[in-house]
């Protein structure tokens, strides 16, 4: 039974919380602090698995209430609370923040929510991204665009024209929107350019997943950023997410999960764009020593930085409030023998990874991580390869003609 303490100054928050949560004790075990003050009295006298703060509390604010719980409780996922227009601020301030929702929140929302983060306590508590995360200078802000989007796809009848209108606000990201979308991975017959026809187009997690790209992408080249190609890397991200689908599709998995699929393969080197800019001087480094040839970009950065990039892109991703399944997919892209048995979208991302990196060779002198063919083996998978290799190969010389 997962033991949740919940603190928020407004009591009457704290009682419609309580009624609601009744109905869920088989499951969990809900405490209430009314304050900071008596949330870390409670934090020192027994252990939780999830703290929920909210942020503007007098006294000690929701970031120190987590600090506390860091603290005390190091093994409790942390969740601050807070309105949109806090949420750019709130994710630089609060380091010890796992994970953010947004207030006010339906009943039916923070339930939800919860059970997310119950699914994606692995990834959330992952000692080794959370400390090289906390050695970011800044730690990513959500963009402000894409919390509004999230508002609104979580309406029972999303606005296209309303999300159309978010998505255009930035005129820089909606640039690259454009850019991606018109792309030749997309294979539409026809330029795009209208925002409601480019939200229409796009499913859920695809258009989430699009924003958060364009925003890290748009963030580096302002930049001037030099490390690598920042085109080849999303080319590659798009051919591997396109590939991702195709190994869904062929594995007879319904759309969802052939969206889902798309989504971790867009997203599933985002890790490798927050590290390149967050940290360019170590990462240039361990660029640099691909040249020497032998090693892969993986192993230099398990050995220097003792974390991955899908590890920490999944990382964020999770703090963000992405869905699970994308998180882990991308957490686990690179170590299959955590993704479970069976199907899964991170299988579809490795195989896609390896598939792309075969086939579209950028850099020859570089070495890729190989096909765990012992894990997708285990899966019942490991026959499914040559007929992946096809479908994607067949969508490559599509693209050639």
């Amino acid at each position: 039974m997962k033991r949740i303490l919940f603190v928020d100054d407004d009591a009457n928050f704290l009682a419609g919380l309580k009624a609601l949560l009744r109905k869920h004790r088989a499951r969990w075990e809900p405490h209430f602090a009314p304050g900071g003050r008596e949330a870390v009295a409670l934090l020192e006298a027994q252990p939780f698995d999830i703290v929920v703060s909210d942020m503007r509390m007098p006294g000690m604010n929701g970031a120190q209430v987590l600090e506390e719980a860091q603290r005390l409780r190091p093994e409790a996922v942390r969740v601050i609370f807070s309105g949109y227009s806090e949420l750019s601020s709130v994710l630089q301030a609060a380091r010890t923040a796992h994970q953010f929702l947004t207030k006010p929140c339906p009943p039916e929302q923070l339930t939800a929510a919860i059970e997310r983060i119950e699914e994606l306590q692995r990834v959330l508590t992952s000692e080794p991204a959370r400390r090289c995360v906390s050695r970011l200078n800044v730690l990513p802000a959500l963009p402000d665009v894409f919390a509004r989007i999230i508002e609104e796809l979580q309406r029972p009848e999303p606005d296209m024209k309303r999300l159309g209108r978010l998505v255009s606000a930035d005129v820089n990201l909606y640039a690259t929107l454009l850019k991606m979308v018109n792309s030749s991975f997309f294979g539409l017959s026809a330029t795009v350019s209208a925002p409601e026809r480019v939200v229409s187009l796009l499913g859920t997690d695809i258009l989430k997943g699009l924003v958060l790209g364009a925003h890290v992408l748009n963030r580096l080249e302002r930049g001037g950023f030099t490390l690598f190609s920042l085109e080849g890397l999303w080319s590659h991200c798009f051919r591997v997410a396109q590939f991702a689908r195709i190994i869904a599709r062929g594995q007879g998995e319904p759309a969802r999960v052939q969206e889902l699929c798309y989504s971790a393969g867009l997203l599933h080197d985002l890790g490798k764009f927050i590290l390149a800019q967050e940290m360019p001087d170590e990462y240039a480094a361990l660029l640099g020593r691909l040249q020497e040839g032998g090693r892969s970009l993986l192993e230099l950065e398990r050995e220097v930085l003792d974390v991955s990039h899908g590890e920490v892109g999944g990382y964020l991703l999770g703090l963000w409030g992405i869905g699970p399944e994308v998180v882990q997919a991308v957490f686990d892209h690179h170590d299959m023998g955590r993704a479970g048995p069976g199907f899964t979208p991170a299988a579809a991302v490795h195989a896609a990874d390896w598939i792309d990196h075969q086939q579209v060779v950028l850099n020859p002198g570089f070495v890729f991580p190989g096909l765990d063919r012992d894990a997708l083996d285990a899966a019942g998978l490991h026959e499914r390869i040559d007929d992946w290799w096809r479908a994607c190969a067949a969508q490559v010389e599509k693209w050639d003609r």
